[in-house]
Order: structure tokens, then C-alpha cells, then sequence
């Protein structure tokens, strides 16, 4: 393919349009030595000049593409593309790499195929509807875009089609400074934006992970808003007897406690509102972090990646002289051996498991592992947590329960029950916004010497519920009593064997040995 040299011309001989130039960011346009260099918005048709270190053939194929334009090009050099840059970025935003997200209610007709407006569009869509994800999905003739609104895809409206789709792939992997031309293997990144609206101007980080399927490449992009995001652990919505324990575990100079729980359950959530209360000036505190959703003031925060592990980043983290430590997850038995090193140096570990319930990680510390005794000397306990969505309270209404979940249930099932039936306000879903379930277990005397003498898990449950262990279906269906959530919600996301276990009754009068409490 042929591109249109211009006659060599410096810099002067053009009047940069910000606007335009900043359809690239900053830092891509530092990195691969390009700018455009005329106004892109004044028509559809016109070519894009685009000024050059090297006319890599590769590149303005991409731009040709990615910009629907033909491209005519101009040699600069180095003084001259950096001159142009800061020319057409340093009054943009004082985050250097942030794009400003000024947006209206949908694309205009002209822009039906411009790839800023169509994923400018879908962003603000996003954010107007409260979604935590959008996925951008290819099929044979086809691009679906649904958004994950309170743990649920909805499938919305939207300009993406298979003819555009690879530009809008193209913005996104732009913008978080990915390699435009790779299409075969994933890849992940992050961008940041500012958002106005009205008189208030917000900054939003996005997480997005593309990945090459039968029918082009999907992408999924995650909203994460900054510290508006952060919830106070008071917002949790712990009762009281499940806050007042936790709280006792993270008084600990020393030990490692675990939050449990499948992937979108706010494990994340509750570990950076642990934090937050921790974090008062006087400890060290180190977060190794896969990715770093939310960035904490007076912690030191450091980012997973291919060349540097969880279990690497934990085995440094001890010669920095830290009191607490967070291993975003742990998942192999390199990590959970780090983890337990630094428990058992005099730190408080704090870490993420996949396990079914609280009890369930001591089953999966022994995978990976970790023996019984070890487990029993410096684990201080466990959270498992899941969420469930709140009934919407405009169209609450009361309703009764299936003959299976009453058959289910049986005295656990409450009195009177409610739903949502869907109104405006919840865009007819019957449910706004989302509140945690929780259940906590210490480890005390007695199940220390429970897990030394291998001791089943069986009883150790057993114990627990004999000393009323809240479990998570007790919590969900204190909720449901106090109308936040609906029984439909319970059965939903705890496991229907979880369920069955907890209602068949747990036979306590087989443990030996007098409890202490939890």
C-alpha cells in the first residue's frame, strides 16, 4: 500500500488542532513518534495529515484503519514532534495521559463510524447506568455490547458493528498504550478519563483486557471510580457481631486472615476498606496488587505483571520493614508459602482465596501445601462474602416463595418475603444497587488443637455452628426479613449445595471438649 509523502515542511507550516491530535494519547504518540497535524473534526472526507519520526509502513496502515482516512505524511524530527506534542497536550489535562470525556446523550449521525464518539458513547452510557462492566463481543455478522449492571449483563444499544468494531478495539488498545497491531495473542492495560458533568468533574480509571476469538477480538472494559469507589468498612453492611470480630483479627501485629469468595464478590472492596481503617500514619503498609484498582494514600501500592510475581513482590516486601501486607491473591504454592513466611515473621498478611466458604480455606491452604499445624499457628481466621442485589424501593411488593425453596429453606424461610416487580427507577430489573453477605471464622484455642490432631473440617463446622457461627445463608436471609433483598436473590448466587448443607441441620452433640469462643 502507497502513502502520500508530503514535501519535507517543519513544523510551522501547520496549525495543530488539539482536538484532533488528541484522537492518539500522549504517550502513544511520544512512544511510536507521531502526530496529526491538521483539523480531523472540520470534515469526514479530508486526509489526515499525520506528522512522523519514520514512515513505518506498518503503523500508518494502522492509523489508515483506525482513522477510516486516507493519510499523507511528513517527515519531523525529534525537536519538531516534541515541540508538537506539548503543543497539542500540555492544556489539555493535568494528568498527562488522561483524556477529557466531555460527552452528549448519543453520537451524532455524522459520527455513526468516527471510533472516539461511538466508545466516548458507550462510556457514558456506562457510567449514567451505574455499570461495573462492558463487554464488546464479536460473532459471525455480529457485535454485541452488554453491560454488567449489579452482577447482571444487560444487552444495550449501540453503534458497534463488525464494520467498525476494529476501530473501536484500535481506540481502546490507543489509549492504554497497547500494541494496535497485535490481533493475535490478549492483552491487558488501563486508561484514565475525566468526566464532566455538569459543574463536577470526576476522574475515572478503566481496566480493559482484549482477547482474539473465532470472530474478531473481544473486549472487556471495567469501570473503576476512583476513590468514589471506596466504601468505609462501616459500609460493608457487616452485622454487628461479624464486624466486631474482624476487627479483632486486623488488631493483630501478626498472623494472616483470608477474604474468600468467587471473583466479583467485593473481596476487593472489603481487603481496601480493611485498609483504609489500618492505614492511620503509624503502620507500613505494602499492597501487592493484580490489578490496582483503586490507588490508597500512604501506601505503598505495587502492580503484578509477567516479570514480576505475587510470591516474588512478597519475598521483597520483607526486607522493606512493612507491618502489613497485602497479596492480592493467592493461588499457587509459591505465594501461600510467601504469604505464611511473612505471617510468621511478626507481619499481618492480608490476602485473597477462591474457596466456597470461610471454612473451605483451610482445605485450600492444604492444596497448596500449607501442612495443618503451620495453619493452625498463625492463621487468624477467614471472611467468605458474596453479593446480593437490593430490592429497588419504589417497586417493592410482597410476594411468596416457590414450593422448592420453601421445601428448601423449611423454618429458615421468613414470614414475608418481597421482590421487585420493575419500574423506571431499576430499569425494570425490580432491583438498585447491591449489598454484601458475610460470614466470619477465628480460629481459637480449640480449633488449633482441632486442625494439630487433623481433626475433620466436618467438625470443625460443627464446633463453629455449636458457638452460633452466622453463617452466609443466615446472613442473606437476615436481609431478606429486613426487605433489602429478595429469597430469589439467595438462590441465585449461594451454591444450592452450600444451601442444602446449612438447612439439613448440623449435629453438634457428637463434639467433644468444652468450646471456648470465637
Amino acid at each position: 500500500m502507497k502513502f502520500k509523502k508530503m514535501s519535507n515542511r517543519g513544523l510551522v507550516s501547520f496549525s495543530i488542532h488539539p482536538p484532533s491530535a488528541q484522537k492518539l494519547s500522549r504517550s502513544f504518540c511520544t512512544k511510536r513518534g507521531v502526530l496529526i497535524l491538521n483539523n480531523l473534526l472540520e470534515s469526514y472526507t479530508d486526509p489526515a495529515i499525520i506528522g512522523v519520526r519514520n514512515a513505518d509502513t506498518e503503523l500508518l496502515v494502522t492509523l489508515e484503519n483506525w482513522l477510516r482516512r486516507e493519510i499523507e505524511f511528513v517527515l519531523l524530527n525529534d525537536y519538531d514532534l516534541k515541540k508538537g506534542i506539548e503543543i497539542a497536550f500540555d492544556n489539555k489535562n493535568p494528568l498527562s495521559d488522561s483524556v477529557s470525556l466531555h460527552l452528549p446523550d448519543a453520537p451524532a449521525q455524522e459520527d455513526a463510524d468516527d471510533p472516539v464518539s461511538i466508545l466516548n458513547y458507550m462510556l457514558l452510557h456506562a457510567l449514567k447506568l451505574n455499570a461495573s462492566d462492558i463487554h464488546i463481543e464479536c460473532y459471525d455478522g455480529d457485535v454485541d455490547v452488554r453491560l454488567r449492571i449489579d452482577g447482571i449483563l444487560h444487552q444495550v444499544f449501540s453503534q458497534v458493528s463488525p464494520q467498525n468494531i476494529s476501530g473501536v478495539i484500535s481506540r481502546l488498545k490507543i489509549l492504554c498504550e497497547l500494541d494496535i497491531a497485535e490481533r493475535q495473542y490478549p492483552q491487558d492495560g488501563r486508561f484514565r478519563m475525566s468526566w464532566t458533568k455538569g459543574d463536577t468533574t470526576s476522574t475515572l480509571d478503566f481496566r480493559v483486557n482484549t482477547c482474539p476469538t473465532l470472530h474478531g477480538e473481544n473486549a472487556v472494559i471495567r469501570l473503576l471510580g476512583s476513590q468514589d469507589g471506596m466504601m468505609a468498612f462501616d459500609q460493608l453492611g457487616m452485622d454487628t457481631i461479624e464486624e466486631k470480630a474482624l476487627l479483632s483479627m486486623l488488631k493483630n501485629p501478626e498472623g494472616m486472615f483470608f477474604v474468600a469468595g468467587p471473583t466479583g464478590s467485593g473481596k476487593t472492596t472489603t481487603l481496601y476498606a480493611a485498609l483504609n481503617l489500618l492505614n492511620d500514619g503509624t503502620k507500613k503498609i505494602i499492597t501487592a496488587e493484580d490489578p490496582i484498582e483503586y490507588e490508597l494514600d500512604g501506601i505503598t501500592q505495587s502492580q503484578v505483571n509477567i516479570n514480576l510475581s505475587f510470591a516474588r513482590l512478597a519475598r521483597s516486601f520483607l526486607r522493606m520493614d512493612p507491618d502489613v501486607m497485602l497479596i492480592g491473591e493467592v493461588r499457587d504454592p509459591e505465594t501461600a508459602e510467601a504469604i505464611v513466611r511473612a505471617a510468621s515473621t511478626g507481619h499481618l498478611a492480608l490476602s485473597t482465596i477462591h474457596a466456597t466458604d470461610a471454612f473451605s480455606t483451610l482445605i485450600r491452604l492444604q492444596s497448596l501445601g500449607i501442612d495443618k499445624n503451620t495453619i493452625a499457628n498463625i492463621m487468624l481466621g477467614a471472611l467468605s462474602q458474596r453479593l446480593l442485589r437490593r430490592i429497588c424501593p419504589h417497586c417493592k411488593v410482597e410476594t411468596t416463595p416457590t414450593k422448592r425453596q420453601q421445601e428448601l429453606l423449611g423454618s429458615l424461610m421468613p414470614s414475608k418475603i418481597f421482590k421487585g416487580k420493575g419500574c423506571q427507577y431499576c430499569h425494570d430489573s425490580g432491583y438498585k444497587g447491591r449489598i454484601g453477605v458475610y460470614e466470619v471464622f477465628m480460629i481459637d484455642h480449640h480449633v488449633q488443637d482441632m486442625l494439630s490432631e487433623e481433626v475433620s473440617l466436618s467438625k470443625i463446622r460443627r464446633y463453629a455452628h455449636k458457638l452460633g457461627f452466622h453463617s452466609l445463608l443466615h446472613d442473606a436471609i437476615d436481609k431478606v426479613k429486613r426487605e433489602i433483598t429478595s429469597i430469589d436473590e439467595v438462590f441465585r448466587v449461594l451454591p444450592l449445595r452450600y444451601i442444602m448443607e446449612i438447612c439439613s441441620g448440623l449435629d453438634t452433640t457428637s463434639d467433644q471438649g468444652t468450646p471456648s469462643s470465637l
